[in-house]
């Protein structure tokens, strides 16, 4: 794999993960990812590392910012 411009290649870890679509303007996922992790904090679940997201729709498909889609992506720790 090499880097490209911005973009960087990793690996994610095989992990259980979270799963949440957030539909609407990029400025609203920071409270989008408030509410996820509010949800799963009443889930009992356990956030770990490495959130991703997932831009499924946004600008370079459709120029009206409440049709744009972004999954959220939270790995979890495994329960004890």
């Amino acid at each position: 794999m090499t880097a490209f411009g911005r973009v960087i290649p990793g690996r994610l870890r095989a992990a259980n993960v979270a799963t949440s679509v957030y539909h609407g303007p990029y400025e609203g996922l920071e409270s989008a990812w408030q509410e996820f992790t509010d949800w799963l904090s009443v889930q009992e679940l356990a956030p770990a590392e490495d959130v991703w997201e997932y831009y499924r729709i946004g600008p370079e498909s459709r120029p009206d910012s409440s049709d744009w889609e972004t999954d959220l992506i939270q790995p979890l720790d495994e329960p004890n």
